[in-house]
């Protein structure tokens, strides 16, 4: 008798211990929704963890290419600069293209399927009507057995709605009419 209750135990733990997509997606859906249907969970590929972290990234290097642009700027015209100004113009030029440049190469990932994952369908009780909505889901695991669940929409537009993007290019847009009138200022050019 000790041996078959052993002997469930073992099974039940080794059981316990295999991870479950079908599970975690229900686990994410519970805490988010009070009403769902899962319509469809298949195994497939898309860009999250990465785009969440670098979109995390740009945020703080949008803010450090403005500091040295507005510090540039400041420097120049209060005469705390040993750069001419054209020379401040090239500069802060530079981080703006550097900052063009990172934040385009990011935009162009959109298609990157580099990340397994999974592709699910679902429909979202809202009253009498029912939505239906698509979303990668992305399992992260951490050396403690520990499982993070990270989504985003299928549809890329709405995945930098959602992290508001328009807001990012917002903010590098911020100092571009300075950098315009530095260019014209200094090389004629508009």
């Amino acid at each position: 008798m000790k041996k078959i209750i052993t002997l469930f135990a073992v099974a039940s733990i080794l059981t316990s211990c295999q991870f479950s997509p079908k599970l975690k997606v229900k686990e994410n859906l519970d805490s988010r929704f009070t009403g769902y249907d899962i319509v469809e969970i298949k195994p497939d590929s898309s860009f999250i963890y990465h785009a969440l972290n670098e979109l995390s990234s740009l945020k703080l290097k949008v803010s450090q290419w403005n500091l040295d642009i507005i510090k540039s700027i400041s420097n120049y015209e209060t005469g705390n600069s040993n750069l001419t100004g054209k020379q401040t113009y090239l500069h802060i030029d530079s981080v703006f293209t550097e900052m063009e440049n990172t934040l385009t190469a990011f935009e162009n990932k959109r298609f990157l399927k580099s990340e397994p994952c999974y592709y699910v369908k679902y429909r979202v009780y809202n009253g009498v009507n029912k939505v239906e909505k698509e979303e990668y889901f992305y399992f992260h695991k951490y050396d403690n057995n520990k499982t993070e669940v990270l989504t985003r929409p299928c549809d890329w537009d709405e995945f930098m709605y959602q992290e508001d993007y328009k807001e990012l290019i917002d903010d590098a847009l911020k100092f571009y009419s300075d950098i315009l009138d530095y260019r014209h200022k200094y090389t004629g050019k508009y």
